[in-house]
């Protein structure tokens, strides 16, 4: 059996937490470490530490030698699926192919209006989260696009690979 740790990284995480529990886990032989990715606290205490997730992501691809890590899970209604693809294809390179991605339909609808972030009906937000997952897809096998992503997403073609050292059988995905 692989075992994980998961952590809810805005709620009270620091750079010193945040490395110290990555040398943890690795030093105890945990196979992953993976966070959350919000803007704030669950329960909207936004002056609590917290960093931001691709940021703190990018640090640990530096920081650590065998873990695999990643979003648990990163919600398409912060990002463009096509922007997130660049965003991970560079981590996992960077890690030497040790990312794992999850994605999610986005479900707090508190932090979204805090933020002044789109908050889609359910219906909605699982139709973007099939549509960017198979944008995202397209993208990390070096795919181009040239048709519509669903309803949620297009792109003209502009859009290029965002290929990774890994290839993993398909991104976690969630609410």
């Amino acid at each position: 059996m692989k075992v994980g740790i998961m952590i809810e990284g805005q709620e009270g995480l620091t750079w010193e937490r945040w490395f110290r529990l990555a040398q943890t886990a690795e030093d105890m032989g945990y196979e992953s470490l993976c966070r959350s990715d919000h803007l704030t606290g669950l329960g909207g205490m936004s002056k609590r530490p917290s960093l931001e997730t691709w940021t703190s992501l990018t640090a640990l691809a530096l920081r650590t030698k065998r873990i695999r890590f990643g979003p648990m899970v990163s919600p398409l209604t912060f990002y463009h699926p096509a922007i997130l693809a660049k965003m991970a294809a560079a981590v996992d390179n960077l890690s030497g192919g040790r990312l794992d991605l999850g994605l999610g339909a986005g479900w707090n609808e508190h932090e979204h209006k805090m933020f002044g972030v789109s908050f889609f009906t359910l219906k909605e937000r699982l139709d973007r989260l099939e549509a960017g997952a198979q944008l995202i897809r397209s993208l990390e096998k070096g795919q181009p696009l040239r048709r519509r992503a669903a309803t949620a997403w297009s792109s003209g073609g502009a859009a290029r690979s965002a290929r990774s050292r890994s290839s993993p059988s398909s991104p976690t995905s969630g609410t």
